[in-house]
């Protein structure tokens, strides 16, 4: 059963919260998210919260079918970093994408949609404008 995009971000509304972020966190959620859109995705949720944590953001993949899970991670800093941001998304963190992802579909009764765990880097060196990354399909569903 698919629901129209308005249902699915009404279905979805009753898990957000605010939440606290640092200021590079919240620019970087506010970047990626604005990539995605100028991509043709939909933002289904912004901090969706699952049974056992969150998840950045959740949309709708320009295939109108694809329910996308996206991790965000960010970083500013005054010199080039020889780490890059999603270098943080080690396996432990994975295996949370997953369980929180596969919770969230089930809870929101998606199951018969495709999903996707998508990582979105944003790094931002000084002043200069910052540099999204974008890694489709980066962690396995499962």
């Amino acid at each position: 059963m698919t629901r129209p995009p308005s249902t699915l971000r009404r279905w979805l509304s009753g898990w957000l919260r605010p939440v606290r972020i640092g200021s590079a966190g919240r620019a970087g959620e506010h970047l990626a998210e604005q990539h995605l859109r100028r991509r043709g995705y939909r933002i289904l949720g912004r901090n969706v919260r699952v049974a056992g944590g969150e998840l950045d953001l959740v949309a709708e993949a320009p295939d109108r079918l694809t329910i996308v899970v996206v991790e965000v991670k960010s970083s500013a800093s005054t010199t080039a970093s020889r780490w890059r941001p999603e270098a943080r998304v080690g396996h432990d963190k994975q295996q949370q994408l997953r369980r929180l992802a596969q919770s969230m579909v089930k809870q929101r009764h998606l199951t018969d949609r495709p999903l996707r765990i998508d990582i979105i880097a944003v790094e931002r060196v000084g002043d200069g404008p910052a540099v999204i990354r974008h890694h489709e399909n980066a962690v396995t569903a499962g």
